[in-house]
């Protein structure tokens, strides 16, 4: 099952476009039109297949709005890139997700979750399908700190598994530190 992203991100970009537009600006306020980029370091497990437990280099991508300065609701997209016999992987998730900030404005501890489709694939690998050459429905779960407006450090547990013989899965355990512009 693989997540045709060519869906999602025009859809959320049009909800960002037909909001209305004081809601728009980036003037330091959450509540509006958001967008991040994160970058990190992660723990990768791929439990039933020939590829062991790895570490390497974490991206993460989110883009959508707030709907009030403590609420983010977004598309979010998380990478671990590794090697492993000589061999590049990636491991992650395409889902939809929430971030909740204790605060309104200023530094604040936040917490986050998200629901998608999450998978593993190597870079030798040609998939006409989708970004991942195994894939099942999964979830992230994280928390962070905003210790200054736009800049936040954030640790995440993903997990994706899918039905066959043996039950296959990915998780990972990341740490980023991510710039949030809103």
């Amino acid at each position: 099952m693989a997540l045709n992203t060519r869906i999602f991100v025009p859809v959320i970009l049009l909800c960002a476009i037909l909001s209305p537009a004081e809601s728009q600006a980036v003037d330091g306020h959450r509540e509006g039109f958001a967008v991040g980029l994160g970058l990190g370091y992660g723990g990768v497990e791929n439990a039933g297949y020939s590829v062991e437990n790895s570490s390497g280099l974490t991206t993460s991508f989110k883009i959508g709005g707030g709907f009030s300065d403590q609420w983010l609701i977004y598309y979010s997209t998380r990478m671990v890139f590794f090697s492993h016999h000589e061999k590049n992987w990636y491991q992650g998730m395409n889902a939809a997700g929430v971030s909740y900030f204790l605060e309104p404005e200023g530094s604040s501890f936040f917490f986050s979750g998200e629901l998608g489709v999450g998978g593993y694939n190597n870079f030798d690998n040609n998939v006409a399908s989708g970004w991942f050459y195994d894939s099942g429905w999964g979830f992230t779960v994280g928390a962070g700190y905003e210790f200054s407006p736009h800049y936040l450090i954030e640790v995440n547990y993903m997990r994706a598994s899918w039905n066959s013989e043996p039950e296959k899965r990915v998780s990972n355990f990341t740490v980023t530190l991510n710039w949030l512009v809103y």
